[in-house]
This record gives structure tokens, C-alpha cells and sequence, in this order.
């Protein structure tokens, strides 16, 4: 598998700035992030800083950003890191600069405007294989090179091998599932999940507690993703 293909993240904010560093730190060929925001884009050129968003941490020499949509032209991956209920609008907008080939990556925890997974609605409008990169991920961690766990949720195993080289010597550990349409539906459920747990463990701070909200939790989850489609 080749791993030095052009990669280009769509958005500059704290996630997609953090998965960039990673990524550009371990390659000799540059990693670009596509940004409206022209400060943000100028600081990290000139400056190797992100200040809006991590204005403490030097970033690694071959990440690169651009406002310019012609860099999605040559890209091979592209990873999705915008608000879900703007991404698949913004990718159709887009469309004109993307190469039939090119993986799309989605790493937005929603629905799109039409009530589906931003996969289905993604696939329904594009040529283009499209996977979901999804994680329970603090941006803040993965700039500092702490270990960070993502799922591949592809219909082609190839890609697992691809993004494997991709993350090799990384704090990216990622695994696979081919039930693409169950990573989109848990990754939104965990959100969800997650508030409720930060209200329980604010509230009694109770190991008891925790755990038996966690147990019906992953029963209630489970009920969820077979109902609605998933594996």
C-alpha cells in the first residue's frame, strides 16, 4: 500500500488541525488543510502556529493550509473535518474539484439535512468511495501525541490496509468495520451518551452509578443500531 498519497483536510479547526500535525510529523511530502479562515491559514504558513486553536504548540514543518479549493484538485484522501450539518453541502459545492478516485473520509458525528447518515446522503451524490473516521477524540490529546483510537468504517478491507501504513508510528491506532452505516449511527449515539455520563459522574461520582448507566447505555445502543440498520 502506498502511503504517500496527497492528502488534504477539509477544515482547520482544533480536530483537523490536530489530525494534520499527525500525520505531517511522520511524512516527508506536505499535508494541507483547506480553511475559509485566512488568518488561521497565514499563521500556520508563516508562523507553524494555530493560534486560534492551539496557540501553545509548534506545528510540524510539512503541514501546510491553503484557502484555495484547486488544492482538493490532486488530492487521493480527503478527510471531512466540518460541522455535520454542513458537510454535505459543502462537499457538493465542491464536487467540481474532486477526482473521481479520491477517498472521502467523514469525521462529523450527525445527520445530514436530510435525515441520513452523511455517508448515505455523501454516496447518494458522489462517484467517490466515501468511509467514516470516527473516534471518542480530544483534539487537545492528539496534539500532544497521546495514544488516540479511530474506526475505519469501510466497504472495502483495502482501505484498512491503506490508512494501517497511513498511521503506522503514529498515536493513531485504528481498527475496521465494514458496517459503515453502524460506525455513523454509534459515533452520534456516543455524543449523545457522553453528556449523560459527564451529568451522572457531576452529579454522584459514583462507580456504581457509572457502570450501571453504562451497561443500559450499550443495550440501549445496541437496540438502536440493529433498528436502524446496522451490524
Amino acid at each position: 500500500m502506498d502511503e504517500n498519497k496527497n492528502i488534504v483536510i477539509i477544515g482547520a479547526g482544533s480536530i483537523g488541525t490536530a489530525l494534520g500535525n499527525v500525520i505531517a510529523r511522520k511524512r516527508e511530502k506536505e499535508v494541507f488543510l483547506y480553511s475559509i479562515e485566512e488568518e488561521v491559514v497565514n499563521t500556520i504558513n508563516n508562523k507553524r502556529f494555530n493560534y486560534k486553536y492551539f496557540p501553545n504548540t509548534k506545528l510540524a514543518k510539512y503541514l501546510k493550509a491553503s484557502t484555495d479549493p484547486r488544492i482538493l484538485n490532486d488530492a487521493e484522501i480527503i478527510f471531512l473535518a466540518i460541522p455535520s450539518l454542513v458537510t454535505v453541502d459543502y462537499v457538493v459545492v465542491h464536487k467540481p474539484h474532486f477526482s473521481d478516485s479520491a477517498i472521502l473520509l467523514n469525521m462529523a458525528k450527525g445527520f445530514s439535512r436530510e435525515q441520513n447518515t452523511i455517508i448515505e446522503s455523501l454516496s447518494s451524490k458522489l462517484p467517490n468511495p466515501v468511509c467514516s473516521f470516527k473516534g471518542p477524540t480530544f483534539a487537545r490529546e492528539l496534539i500532544h501525541k497521546l495514544p488516540t483510537g479511530f474506526t475505519l468504517g469501510s466497504a472495502d478491507p483495502q482501505h484498512f490496509e491503506l490508512f494501517k501504513e497511513i498511521f503506522r508510528d503514529t498515536p493513531i491506532h485504528i481498527d475496521y468495520s465494514p458496517d459503515v452505516k453502524g460506525v455513523e449511527i454509534l459515533s452520534i449515539l456516543k455524543n449523545i451518551y457522553a453528556i449523560a455520563m459527564g451529568i451522572v459522574d457531576a452529579h454522584y461520582n459514583s462507580p456504581n452509578l457509572r457502570f450501571l448507566f453504562l451497561t443500559k447505555a450499550f443495550n440501549e445502543m445496541k437496540q438502536i443500531l440493529i433498528r436502524y440498520g446496522g451490524n
